[in-house]
């Protein structure tokens, strides 16, 4: 039975100080001991599971499919061969990225000495035939090949970095634009918010917090402009930028400007 410590730390409390508050106060205390009691029940599920898979194709399917994908559902199936040259093959769909290698550790541990399996898509696909009676890898194909004595990965992201220019049209007018460093175009519809403090002429003591969002659209290198009108000793942050990363590109909040 997993503990609730919300409902223990009430339950130990005599009912004379059995305050909201203090509660609350207790709760914080013991916050560590929450955290490494997850953790334990967590670990305690994760081996449960592996004590309970076999080498049936059931129990594997799901063990394989919690493990590279994080889901039971079964993407990556396991299929009954011809039984020469192998006994079944694990089926990696071309849409989905799994470690071959992991893929490969996984099944040998559960799988019945002497049963012989492919992998068929995953990072790296293995080609081989029967030879003098054994069976011969002659070749591997692999997503990341070793270049100059390192391994070079063939896909991967750039940095784009993100900037806000701010423009002052008059004492109570600016222009606010996001942008992405130049020789670089969205690849998707980019939202930048925008943090901006400000006092208006008839408070001028009180400084004013708000968030405004404006959009580099998709194929784009800057965006529409903002106008913000009737404030002044400004400053503009820009604050976050939505997604932080897509297919081709990581983007980078470049930091803050002031007006």
């Amino acid at each position: 039975m997993k503990i609730d410590f919300s409902k223990l730390v009430v339950l130990l409390l005599p009912t004379l100080l059995r305050r909201t508050k203090l509660a609350y106060f207790i709760e914080a205390c013991i916050e560590p001991a929450r955290t490494k009691y997850n953790e334990l029940v967590a670990w305690h599920e994760e081996k449960k599971l592996e004590l309970a898979t076999t080498a049936q194709v059931c129990y594997l399917e799901a063990y394989l499919n919690y493990k590279l994908l994080g889901s039971f559902n079964r993407r990556i199936i396991v299929e009954t061969a011809d039984g020469i040259t192998t006994d079944f093959n694990i089926i990696v769909p071309a849409d989905v990225t799994a470690d071959t290698y992991q893929i490969q550790a996984l099944v040998d541990k559960y799988k019945l000495i002497g049963k012989r399996y492919d992998v068929v898509g995953g990072t790296v696909v293995y080609s081989s035939m029967w030879t003098n009676f054994i069976r011969e890898v002659i070749a591997v194909t692999d997503a990341a090949k070793w270049i100059n004595y390192h391994p070079e990965v063939i896909v991967f992201k750039k940095d784009a970095n993100v900037y806000l220019q701010v423009n002052e049209n008059g004492a109570f007018d600016q222009d606010v634009t996001a942008f992405i460093a130049e020789g670089y175009a969205a690849t998707s519809d980019i939202e930048v918010l925008v943090q901006v403090r400000a006092s208006r002429l008839y408070h001028p003591t009180v400084i004013y917090t708000f968030y405004r969002t404006i959009i580099i659209p998709v194929g784009a290198s800057s965006s529409a402009v903002l106008h913000l009108y009737e404030y002044y000793n400004m400053t503009a942050g820009l604050s976050s930028v939505t997604p932080a990363s897509d297919d081709y590109y990581n983007y980078i909040n470049a930091g803050v400007y002031d007006i």
